[in-house]
């Protein structure tokens, strides 16, 4: 995933800058062999691969592969990359795609795919990169319309867990893997739906997760800022912090507040509200063959406006 997101990025440097870095971008692309990462029974990505060090337990094969995205989740966009690579027997076809686990679930909502912890980010990571506003695959799902659809009951969430949970409500909301006030980083913070084995709930909330919805929900993404901007001690020389607290090792109105700065989460933000403002990592990476080609191989299509749903409440 880590090599997605990278190529994902590179390739906007590619278009926006074009020349020697388009040639360098390409020519590293090029290189990475799809396949190699897939399971091609079950027709899943390997998560990682690590000889020397694979998990107890973890082992899945003699080249130290370990773990699979099996189900819906934030490497929606490795689909995409994969498909639209040039040398065949690096891509892959729709079937790593067709083979996504979807469960389906709402809360107050419309139903839509969810994963398994409910965490904000996963419903954003893909379409900091990809538009897909007016797109669909060949069955008719609407991802963008599924990520505003997860906005929503995130939100909804927060505000009825705001009678049993300090800090939560309509704009304290989009709870996400983020640091914890107990053991560090926790990858299990989020909303329902999700399967609750996996959902972690301790009125922890990380800003990025609502702020990073702002291409869905314009609108109360924009509120939530202004009120995190009003928590004291959140906000620090880089903007706001990665998570608060109100209850759990808060001191009275002042929030427990994890000080630290993770890219990858500051990372969602610059990127959602750019695209949300301009557009700009959305134009210039739908400018890239291996973009046009991926989503082709994929079965996507365009959908003029009206048959889209609007894009915000």
């Amino acid at each position: 995933m880590s090599t997605a997101t990278m190529i994902a990025g590179a390739l906007v440097a590619a278009e926006y800058f074009g020349g020697d870095v388009r040639d360098r971008v390409e020519k590293l692309y090029d290189r990475i062999d799809w396949t190699w990462f897939l399971d091609e029974t079950q027709q899943h990505f390997y998560m990682a691969c690590h000889p020397e060090k694979v998990p107890e337990g973890k082992r899945v094969d003699e080249r130290g592969m370990f773990g699979h995205w099996g189900a819906y989740s934030e490497h929606l966009l490795m689909y995409v990359l994969a498909a639209g690579a040039k040398r065949p027997r690096y891509a892959t076809d729709g079937r790593p795609y067709a083979a996504m686990r979807t469960p389906i679930g709402s809360y107050k909502s419309e139903p839509f795919v969810y994963c398994r912890t409910g965490s904000a980010f996963v419903y954003q990571w893909s379409h900091c990169f990809i538009d897909f506003r007016h797109i669909v695959d060949q069955n008719g799902r609407d991802w963008f319309e599924n990520s505003r659809q997860a906005a929503l009951a995130a939100r909804q969430f927060a505000i009825d867990s705001s009678t049993t949970v300090k800090g939560l409500g309509p704009n304290s909301w989009g709870m996400s893997a983020s640091m914890s006030p107990t053991d560090g980083y926790s990858g299990h913070y989020g909303s329902m739906p999700a399967d609750k084995s996996f959902l972690r709930m301790d009125g922890t909330v990380a800003p990025y997760g609502a702020l990073g919805f702002v291409v869905f929900t314009p609108e109360y993404s924009q509120e939530a800022l202004e009120h995190m901007r009003t928590i004291p001690g959140l906000t620090g020389k880089y903007g706001l912090f990665d998570a608060y607290n109100f209850q759990t090792k808060s001191q009275g109105d002042v929030p427990w507040v994890g000080k630290s700065y993770l890219a990858i989460d500051k990372g969602i933000v610059a990127l959602m509200f750019e695209n949300h403002a301009t557009q700009l990592i959305w134009k210039y990476l739908h400018r890239s063959v291996y973009i046009k080609r991926g989503l082709s191989r994929l079965g996507f299509y365009s959908v003029p406006r009206s048959e889209v749903r609007a894009d915000s409440e």
